[in-house]
């Protein structure tokens, strides 16, 4: 049995390959036919309309030209666009939205697990690191993100923490360019990702850097994380930027306060699963369990460490707990005085999110409990408790990585329900499903009265009897053109909801645009034969950050290729 073991682990390669199959295993449904409904299905209707933002020549892309009713929304400059922009390039190449959506979470779960199997790797031996990044796949909350609510964003960014800590470790270790490189871009990715999350990510990073310079006596892992930080900050400025400063143009109220979704202590530590929603309350729906073994190896961490003499890893030992305590206290609702002082706090929403960072936090602590037992000889014990981790975590929830039910309906089914059919064409139709479908989460500009609730045959209208539509022309999704005859001045409305970025000429001459109370674009035409051009572009504000963007990618392509200019020598 020993011989077979250490024939097994004494390859690298063929534990990656364990990683990758369990990680497979934990969305193996989903590469079954059929498709799911998780609560965030609108992610399909948020990858179709990337897709239709780029293909409109949208550079960067902001623009969905197909929500409510027709009408669009910027929701690109306030939503993460990561996951939206990986579906998108999934959709371009397959033709198919279900497999698009799909495929965020089945690439998100390969690339999380491999990379939390890397960076264990830079502490931990093969023996500690297997369990723990099995543990790692099969937490609880993972299924609930994939299979209950669908949160691609969380799941895709939490996917890219371990990237970040492990490429910052390979960098400062080898003092080699490409690892710094990879760092900035796993970071970048971070933040684009989720609105928030990758904030949290980056204060567990800068925490955990922290500590292994106070035991370490060597800041350069913190030095060179908070470098790649800046950069990823300056390289994404073109998404954040325009989306913080503009989100007061926005009217922000959420319908899930924060106060309302704190879970009760035996909420974390109860077995309940459920595909139900998150309510004011003990009585949710959906699970907030830690999991069984998760709780167990942190409680075996505890003590392994108490008992045992291990002057190693003195700072991942802290920063695990550490970490995994300020999770459990920040889900709790006594927190919340704290909670209020952050700005914006209510668009954290829920706080049971911090799950996914307690999962994280702990399956490294079983890897620290089989790597102390493993340093202090007690080798048939680290053993018993290898194989009690692989066994019961898989053992114990991967009943709950499977959907509430299988649906077999088309790409059409779904964009019928959640868009209108050929809107401003004469053939315009709404279907029952997208009447009651909600689009509560795109927040209207403040001056929107009304939610647009109609479809209308064309792009341009007007309501004055002297003016008359001749012909319209689509360039894109994003750029209209009219012929238009005005008896005697007058109004013409173009039918998409007003937001900084859009423009109008009249006979090649810039025009003034308002909006109506639907928030539809209305321009003044003066009297006789017009030609109006209407059309979307980068505002000055957004321009800026798309070249700070830019400046910090080009940047670091140069620092990637080598240019001496950013190096002291060639070793570097």
């Amino acid at each position: 049995m020993k011989q077979i073991k250490e024939k097994i682990f004494e390859r690298e390669g063929f534990v990656i390959f364990l990683v990758v199959a369990l990680s497979l295993l934990s969305v193996y449904q989903l590469l079954l036919p059929g498709f799911y409904e998780p609560q965030d299905l609108h992610h399909l209707a948020d990858i179709y309309e990337m897709a239709r933002a780029l293909v409109s020549g949208q550079l960067p892309p902001r623009w969905g030209p197909d929500f409510l009713y027709g009408f669009g929304y910027p929701l690109f400059n306030f939503y993460y666009p990561g996951p939206f922009y990986l579906g998108a390039f999934v959709y371009f190449l397959s033709g198919n939205l279900r497999l698009s959506y799909e495929a965020v979470f089945e690439i998100s779960a390969v690339v999380g697990s491999v990379g939390f199997y890397f960076f264990l790797r830079n502490h931990f031996s093969k023996m500690a690191a297997l369990p723990a990044s099995v543990l790692f796949i099969f937490t609880p909350y993972k299924a609930v993100e994939i299979f209950v609510r669908g949160a691609m964003g969380e799941f895709l960014s939490l996917a890219l923490f371990p990237w970040i800590l492990f490429f910052t470790e390979k960098y400062i270790d080898s003092r080699k360019r490409k690892w710094f490189v990879l760092l900035g871009a796993a970071a970048f990715l971070t933040i684009i990702s989720h609105n928030y999350f990758w904030v949290l990510i980056f204060i567990f990073c800068g925490l955990y850097f922290l500590l292994r310079g106070c035991f370490d006596k060597n800041y350069h892992y913190l030095k060179s994380f908070v470098v790649a930080a800046v950069f990823s900050l300056l390289a994404s400025a073109y998404w954040w930027s325009p989306a913080l400063i503009e989100q007061k143009l926005l009217i922000t109220q959420t319908p899930f306060p924060l106060i309302d979704h704190f879970p009760f202590v035996k909420q974390l530590f109860l077995p309940f699963w459920g595909y139900g929603a998150s309510v004011w309350g003990p009585n949710d729906g959906m699970s907030f369990q830690l999991g069984v073994v998760n709780v167990v190896s942190v409680l075996l961490a505890i003590l392994v460490i108490l008992l045992l003499k291990n002057k190693n890893r003195q700072a991942i030992y802290i920063w695990s707990l550490l970490s995994f305590v300020l999770c459990l206290f920040f889900m709790n609702s006594r927190s919340y005085f704290i909670w209020n002082l952050v700005p914006f706090y209510n668009l954290f929403q829920f706080p049971w999110r911090l799950l996914a960072f307690a999962g994280f936090f702990s399956s490294l602590c079983a890897a620290l409990t089989i790597e102390v037992l493993r340093d202090n000889k007690k080798r048939l014990l680290s053993s018993l408790v290898f194989c009690l981790i692989i066994v019961s975590s898989t053992a114990l929830t991967i009943n709950y990585f499977k959907p509430s039910r299988i649906f077999y309906k088309s790409d059409t089914d779904y964009l019928q329900r959640m868009f209108t059919s050929q809107p401003f064409t004469k053939n315009a139709s709404v279907s029952e499903d997208y009447i009651n479908y909600s689009e509560d989460y795109l927040l209207l500009p403040k001056w929107v009265a009304q939610k647009p609730n109609v479809t209308y045959k064309g792009k341009f209208a007007s309501k004055d009897e002297s003016v008359k539509v001749l012909d319209i022309k689509k360039i894109s999704e994003v750029s209209w053109q009219a012929e238009v005859e005005a008896a005697d001045a007058g109004k013409i409305y173009f039918y998409s909801l007003y937001f900084p970025g859009w423009e109008a000429s009249v006979d090649g001459h810039k025009a003034q645009i308002g909006y109506g109370d639907l928030g539809q674009i209305e321009l003044n035409l003066p009297k006789g034969t017009k030609s109006v051009h209407v059309y979307w572009q980068e505002t000055d504000l957004r321009k800026v950050a798309d070249v700070i963007s830019l400046l910090s990618l080009i940047a670091m392509s140069l620092y990637a290729s080598g240019i001496k200019f950013f190096h002291r020598s060639n070793n570097r």
